[in-house]
């Protein structure tokens, strides 16, 4: 039985999760702290239209701060069934989970592992939940919270399992999040139908957010401070496919060969090499980078920023960071999600610009491992041109639309 000023929500597993637990070999499953740092990381993107102070304010309100109460508390609700997981150091046959799961996924040159590889195989070094496990959660909002505040948090809810995931590289589609539960009138599961998935998506975001050009004169700027939905935002939905495997695939070969024109081919085969490329390359001459250098265009996707040179572990190193030590980060603000019922699979492509870094920040370059020294900031155009084309590369991007993505403007 719901209980007054609680609310109940299961939350499904659409695509695998990367998920470490205690023990490194281990996993904990769907965590109840995690998910409720999701829920407070979404209620910030559908909240663009609060200044910082009011927007920590009314944060702490709802979940929770060191100053206040707890906040918003999440409670598990069983019986629940057996994690099925796959365990670390397990080998991985394709391309797609070396690249878009590259941290918990590792190239290892020397396995043996793979049956079809006499030399390297993709190996995992982080514990993998398998899809469509669920697990049932029961929310409950701070004493004294109105109708407002609890449909404020299902709006929250809807936009996690619109856009959201859990674990390492849920921003590159993998734990792709379904939260069910009722939603307010007006609203509807993403998930129920994928391939009605775009315009589900836009009457949701018109329902929380009002039309997109409104959301200049609410924030006041066109980047929020915090990553939130803004006049710049876009979105994208791709086809409808039979599993989550292709429609994941559809997105990297968007994301992984965009990325290879800004870079060098496999090998980097002469000539076949692109704008970012060549920038690292050229700091790799005495006295390079200087200050008024720009990051490469790839960096805007998030940082840190490497590249090895070939040989594999032999060959010279450029890294983009934060800081002179690189030890800071910018997470990316590009989403890759996958909107999924078990039968049918959509992929879908958010981009949540917002200003880069602190104004207090810095990024850096690292030639070999030395010192890091200072370049500037070049803008999202790298953002912009993936989602829209680049005549320029050799050969031309020619941007989502034309790879069969449909651009959802609400």
């Amino acid at each position: 039985m719901k209980l007054p000023n609680s609310i109940d929500v299961s939350f499904e597993l659409v695509t695998p999760a990367y998920a470490g637990g205690a023990h490194r070999e281990a996993t904990d499953g769907l965590r109840p702290p995690t998910l409720k740092a999701l829920l407070r990381f979404w209620w910030r993107a559908i909240h663009p239209e609060l200044a910082p102070a009011k927007l920590f304010e009314r944060e702490a309100q709802l979940f929770g701060a060191a100053s206040t109460a707890q906040g918003l508390r999440l409670a598990m609700q069983g019986p629940w069934a057996p994690l099925r997981t796959d365990p670390v150091g397990q080998y991985e046959p394709d391309f797609l989970h070396v690249y878009m799961a590259y941290g918990p996924v590792a190239w290892d040159p020397h396995s043996t592992a793979h049956p079809r590889r006499a030399h390297g195989a993709s190996v995992l070094k982080t514990p993998r939940i398998h899809p469509q496990q669920e697990v049932g959660m029961r929310l409950y909002l701070p004493a004294g919270s109105s109708p407002e505040g609890e449909a404020d948090l299902l709006n929250t809810c809807w936009a996690l399992s619109a856009f959201g995931g859990y674990g390492s590289r849920h921003r590159r589609g993998w734990g792709s999040l379904r939260a069910k539960c009722n939603l307010p009138a007006g609203l509807s599961d993403p998930h129920a139908e994928p391939s009605a998935a775009a315009q589900v998506l836009r009457d949701g975001l018109q329902q929380i957010l009002g039309g997109r050009d409104g959301l200049r004169s609410r924030a006041g700027e066109q980047e929020p401070r915090h990553t939130a939905f803004s006049i710049k935002s876009r979105l994208f939905v791709g086809r409808t496919h039979a599993s989550w495997h292709e429609a994941l695939t559809q997105a990297k070969d968007a994301y992984y060969d965009y990325h290879r024109r800004l870079g060098a081919e496999h090998r980097h085969a002469p000539g076949a090499v692109g704008p970012d490329h060549r920038k690292r390359s050229s700091w790799l001459a005495p006295g390079k980078p200087v200050p008024s250098d720009s990051i490469p265009a790839g960096s805007a996707f998030g940082l840190p920023h490497n590249a090895q040179f070939s040989p594999p572990g032999k060959g010279p190193t450029v890294h983009v960071g934060v800081g002179p030590d690189l030890s800071g980060r910018r997470a990316s603000p590009v989403f890759i999600k996958v909107i999924g019922n078990g039968k049918q699979f959509t992929p879908v492509v958010l981009w949540l610009p917002a200003l880069f870094l602190p104004t207090s920040h810095q990024t850096h370059v690292s030639v070999n491992g030395g010192a890091g020294r200072p370049v500037q900031y070049g803008g999202d155009g790298g953002i912009v041109r993936w989602l829209d084309g680049d005549s320029s590369l050799n050969p031309a991007w020619p941007g989502l639309q034309a790879l069969e993505w449909q651009e959802v403007v609400w």
